[in-house]
């Protein structure tokens, strides 16, 4: 099983997918570094949720959507294609139970 549980902050504007009622994110996520300079390392997580809720979807979508801080479990999903110069690329993202997000406001 392929289980993810994440927490982060929201780093850009989500992208709404209309046609499969989903919407893309990326969230900014802190780990422990292995690095004795770094304590902590910082990586940058695509993710897409489908079937949000109504209030899932105002939020991420909204205005303010800096302000919130995601907590979610989903399934990471790895995808393998090859583009028009016949280089295989390699696509990881988390897919995002809609049960399992949790969207709070930050402390400030």
């Amino acid at each position: 099983m392929n289980a993810v549980q994440l927490s982060g902050i929201l780093t850009v504007s989500p992208l709404a997918i209309e046609r499969r009622q989903g919407i893309r994110f990326v969230i900014k996520a802190r780990y422990p570094s292995e690095d004795e300079s770094n304590r902590m390392g910082i990586a940058y997580i695509p993710c897409t949720v489908f079937d949000a809720t109504k209030e899932q979807r105002e939020i991420l979508l909204g205005k303010n959507f800096r302000n919130f801080v995601v907590e979610l479990s989903g399934r990471l999903v790895i995808s393998i294609y090859e583009n028009e110069k016949g280089e295989s690329i390699y696509s990881t993202e988390v897919v995002v139970n809609p049960h399992g997000l949790l969207i709070r406001q930050r402390r400030k």
